[in-house]
């Protein structure tokens, strides 16, 4: 379990003063200390207020004056542009804003949603125009070349920033914004495809944004939700309204909107605070709020349909995950007999005229859209459904890998049951259930064993993908955990796999693991997943350990604590005679020599340690004895006192045990 703590505040407008500003501003700073440590910060735009003259210096001691004050590091510092940090009297980017995105009287510009081209040279027209909110960004990440080097970029007004938690996607939403256009807005999807077509998908991603989904132009709209439901995009942070605004959008994705740090009477300031568990994705969001003569407070009815009104609850597993399609995400995952990522309620394999005539219309032209070019234009409802049928039968039956509908990437063409071997054993690990799937020169293999998944993408005899999960939570027996983490184990271990189909259609994969890749990252990330393996396979076998020495048997829980981890390592350490805790030395006035060191026996000691009493899975360990190791001790002279060369004198203790 891993969580992170993160604030959210936007619509700064640092430049813009008054007395209830200052003091709300001043008081934030001390509200942020009282908090504790931040892991991440982000602000949604508008830095400063554009009617008045810019105060760059003052914006950038205000925006450090808050990084130190909730103690984050500036690498997990992430700012978007807001419509005020843009100059709106620029005559070329307002020329560049009519030929692209068309104007008031309702001229069409060129750039299309569903084509998502926005040209070069105009976007280099519309980002020059950012010049107050440049050189703020220029003192914030002075220290950071990497990440100065996408805010200035005069093509690519978005980007994405992978930390060790998270994607954040940086979206200027301000693109096409102007006096006359505020809402209908356009961030380009096709710019938006360039940055998260290479995401890690492993990781939980975040939309940062000025505007909110809702000032999106509708066709845009569209768009953008397509995108996101690809690469499970399911956070979208944003502001402008100067009011905290918590919601689930299109039932798919949630939208987290600040308040402003600025007092007006009509608008709410205030601030968002999350605490999310990256392995569960799993999260909560708080709101405060400022009372004009008054303090900072909690807001108490951020959720109002909740019995805590006050914590709005959220979690953004892979959708695949919730619907069980697909338990592992991956940029290659498969949503198994399924028409589209992750929402789609029609079975492929039970297609017929009567479930598609009754589709609403946006399902409908999804289909349409999977025709393409087969379709004339001028073909009935009814034509279309039968003209699909026949495709997708016809398809099916052919094995076709070529000239495919779409939707085929994503279909399972052959369930068969195998084995898996790692590396060169003759003896497979275990039966495994195996889904495959292919489209083009690209094959994907879902392998499912009695715990564990594996999802493969094989082109042309290479492995261009894998992705490895497994799931043991629910086994409360330690021997049973340790079994399956046997075979775990192994494939974790291995530099290349082999499956092989048992039945009529014989199928031999050979899939190689990012140990034996040419990519480090990969690599890395794999290695990662296997230090943690073992580290939890170490934990299983000091748990069994103990149960044979105390003749005892936990119950484990789905999950440990940090005081569980403790007392693992204490109670272990004394089952095989070692180090359990320590005192600081052994002064000269209980044993006094002329010489540098001696070996000490052991010897059971009558002034404890105070080890506290010790609680695991449901069981008491209360210390009763307590003896030195036998070791050797040196003399410190500084100190007066003999202890280890490690430092200090090492105790063992034996516990009595009793089952709560």
């Amino acid at each position: 379990m891993k969580k992170t703590k993160w604030l959210h505040i936007s619509d700064l407008h640092l430049n813009k003063q008054g007395i209830e500003t200052q003091r709300l501003r001043d008081r934030l700073l001390s509200l942020l200390q009282e908090l504790g440590e931040t892991d991440y910060l982000f602000i949604s735009g508008d830095l400063h207020y554009a009617p008045n003259p810019p105060d760059i210096v003052g914006a950038v001691n205000y925006i450090k004056q808050i990084i130190a004050s909730c103690h984050v590091p500036i690498e997990h510092v992430f700012i978007v542009p807001g419509n005020h940090d843009v100059d709106r009297s620029d005559r070329i980017r307002s020329e560049t804003e009519k030929r692209v995105f068309g104007d008031e009287n309702h001229e069409d510009g060129y750039y299309l949603p569903e084509d998502g081209i926005i040209k070069s040279e105009d976007i280099f027209n519309i980002l020059k125009a950012r010049g107050v909110f440049q050189k703020i960004i220029n003192e914030v990440y002075r220290d950071i070349p990497s990440r100065l080097l996408e805010y200035n970029s005069q093509e690519k007004p978005h980007f994405v920033i992978e930390t060790e938690d998270f994607n954040v996607i940086h979206l200027d939403s301000t693109l096409s914004y102007t006096k006359e256009r505020q809402r209908d807005l356009y961030i380009g999807s096709g710019l938006l495809y360039d940055v998260i077509k290479s995401i890690n998908t492993q990781k939980t991603s975040i939309i940062l944004t000025h505007y909110s989904y809702d000032y999106m132009e509708r066709r845009e709209q569209k768009e953008l939700i397509a995108l996101m439901r690809d690469k499970n995009i399911r956070l979208w942070i944003a502001g402008h309204e100067h009011n905290n605004l918590v919601r689930m959008q299109r039932d798919f994705f949630y939208e987290f909107q600040a308040g402003n740090l600025l007092f007006e009477k009509q608008a709410k300031s205030c601030i968002l605070m999350f605490e999310f568990d990256t392995e569960s994705k799993d999260g909560t969001t708080r709101a405060f709020s400022w009372e004009p003569g008054e303090d900072w407070h909690e807001y108490p009815f951020i959720a109002p349909m909740n019995d805590e009104k006050r914590i709005y609850p959220f979690s953004v597993k892979d959708c695949r995950e919730e619907t069980g399609k697909d338990p592992f995400s991956s940029e290659y995952s498969i949503p198994i007999r399924y028409l589209n990522n992750c929402i789609a309620a029609i079975n492929l394999y039970s297609l017929n005229e009567k479930n598609l005539s009754t589709l609403p219309e946006p399902e409908f032209n999804k289909i349409k859209s999977q025709m393409g070019d087969r379709l004339s234009g001028k073909e009935t409802n009814q034509q279309i459904i039968s003209l699909f049928l026949a495709e997708i039968n016809m398809t099916m039956n052919a094995g076709k890998r070529y000239d495919c509908l779409p939707l085929f990437q994503h279909v399972i063409r052959g369930v068969y049951d195998g084995y898996i071997y790692a590396d060169d054993c003759i003896t497979p690990l275990e039966k495994v259930k195996i889904y495959h799937g292919f489209f083009e020169d690209i094959d994907q293999y879902q392998i499912e064993g009695e715990r564990f998944m594996l999802l493969a993408v094989i082109k042309k005899n290479k492995t261009v993908g894998i992705t490895y999960g497994y799931s043991l939570s629910d086994l409360n027996d330690v021997n049973d955990r340790i079994y399956f983490f046997g075979n775990i184990s192994k494939i974790l271990h291995a530099t290349n796999l082999l499956i092989r189909t048992i039945g009529e259609r014989q199928l031999c994969v050979r899939i190689m693991t990012p140990l034996n890749a040419e990519n480090d990252l990969e690599e890395k990330r794999w290695k990662e997943k296997v230090e943690n393996t073992d580290r939890w396979i170490e934990q299983m076998h000091k748990i069994s350990a103990i149960e044979d020495y105390y003749d005892i048997k936990f119950v484990l829980p789905k999950s440990a604590t940090a005081e569980d981890f403790m007392a693992i390592d204490i109670i272990y350490s004394s089952t095989i005679k070692e180090r359990c805790c320590s005192i600081p030395g052994i002064p000269f006035s209980i044993y006094n020599s002329i010489k540098s060191h001696f070996d000490f026996p052991e010897t059971e000691i009558t002034e404890r340690s105070k080890l506290p009493e010790l609680r695991l899975f449901g069981h008491s360990f209360k210390p009763r004895r307590e003896y030195i190791l036998a070791c050797q001790l040196i003399k410190n002279k500084a100190k007066k006192i003999w202890e280890t060369k490690e430092g200090g004198v090492p105790i063992c203790v034996d516990f009595a045990v009793d089952q709560e």
